[in-house]
């Protein structure tokens, strides 16, 4: 590919939703910046989207909980020169069962996966996309962040 081409950064990008708006916008001629921490599955999309749309397709196999997660992925596309157009934040993950069960640490993730990166991803691509004048953000969320939040505020806060 040239320097003038333009990427998508899809993450949870290995399977389900983020697999297919990474296999959907190389066909729309985005090269694709495929991100999780789901190594083969990422090596797998990489390889289908090369020979399917030949686009370019880097990979980071990154976790997305990490404090300091969002700055490595805008360093991994600054580091190649990535111009990246398209800011698909799609990475996600579920808990079942009772959030007070749950440890501190896995919590903290969570919030990070959902809210923190997504949110940091978009400050630092935005800005690009701000100085460019040209850049799209979707984020991409589930019904389990509702369920998660209604189990809380449903079994233990009191009502009046």
């Amino acid at each position: 590919m040239t320097a003038s081409t333009k990427y998508a950064l899809v993450t949870g990008a290995s399977s389900g939703i983020g697999r297919h708006m990474a296999l959907e916008l190389a066909a729309r001629g985005y090269g694709i910046v495929a991100v999780s921490n789901q190594g083969k599955q990422l090596d797998d999309l990489r390889t289908e989207i090369a020979k399917t749309y030949r686009a370019d397709v880097r990979t980071l196999d990154i976790d997305l909980s990490g404090s300091k997660a969002a700055e490595e992925v805008f360093d991994f596309c600054r580091q190649d020169n990535l111009q990246v157009e398209v800011l698909v934040n799609n990475a996600g993950m579920m808990i079942y069962g009772e959030v007070v069960e749950r440890e501190t640490a896995e919590i903290s993730a969570i919030l990070n996966l959902h809210m923190h990166t997504p949110v940091l991803l978009s400050r630092l691509f935005g800005r690009l996309m701000h100085e460019n004048q040209k850049g799209y953000i979707l984020n991409v969320s589930s019904i389990s962040a509702v369920n998660f939040t209604s189990k809380i505020l449903g079994k233990y806060l009191v009502r009046s």
